[in-house]
């Protein structure tokens, strides 16, 4: 059992460092490196929340595949996530 969890959350942090680096021309290196804090803890829940308010915040425009594979995370984790911000565009 406890396999499978470390499998999962293996996963789950694998891809957020993916969702980080594919996301670099949208996000500062203070950003990339308050997220990768959590993700070093084990803190996927907060690393993957903070990643989404810095999105949120920011209101910068990022593709919808990288929100989709925020969103699937989330779910994934049972997470409840705010809805972003209409697009300035």
């Amino acid at each position: 059992m406890s396999s499978d969890f470390d499998k999962h959350y293996r996963k789950v942090d694998e891809t957020i460092r993916e969702l980080l680096q594919d996301l670099q021309h949208f996000l500062s290196a203070e950003e990339r490196a308050e997220v990768e804090v959590f993700l070093d803890a084990g803190e996927y829940g907060v690393a993957l929340e903070t990643l989404w308010e810095i999105l949120r915040e920011s209101k910068k425009t990022v593709s919808e595949q990288a929100l989709a594979e925020v969103r699937k995370l989330a779910r994934s984790m049972q997470l409840t996530l705010e809805a972003l911000p209409p697009s300035s565009e």
